[in-house]
């Protein structure tokens, strides 16, 4: 798992490339929790790559998730692969989390 970040507008974007499993979600925790230490409260996940997600990586995902609406901000998940999306549908995390199609419709979302 890498992760890759940069600033777009007023928000963080997050690329999540690889596996999020028991084995990497630690490292996925650690960094993000370096992310939302500063200002930024707006965290946009790019799933494009993201081609595998455990239990674990739902968690830190939901952790991740908390922590930024504690911060009174936003995480917008987007691209997501189906495989990654099914996941998602059977725990009923789809309700939990903001996930649209695209980095625009993201945007868009944001600036909405």
């Amino acid at each position: 798992m890498e992760l890759k970040s940069y600033q777009e507008n007023n928000a963080i974007v997050i690329e999540i490339i690889g596996h999020l499993d028991t084995m990497t979600a630690p490292e996925y925790e650690k960094e993000m929790t370096e992310m939302m230490k500063g200002d930024s409260k707006i965290f946009i996940a790019d799933c494009t790559q993201l081609d595998y997600i455990s239990s674990s990586g739902l968690r830190v995902l939901l952790m991740t998730l908390k922590n930024i609406k504690n911060k009174g901000g936003k995480f917008i998940l987007f691209g997501m692969q189906e495989s990654v999306f099914e996941v998602f549908k059977i725990c009923r995390f789809d309700n939990l989390f903001s996930i649209v199609p695209d980095k625009h419709e993201a945007l868009k979302r944001l600036a909405g």
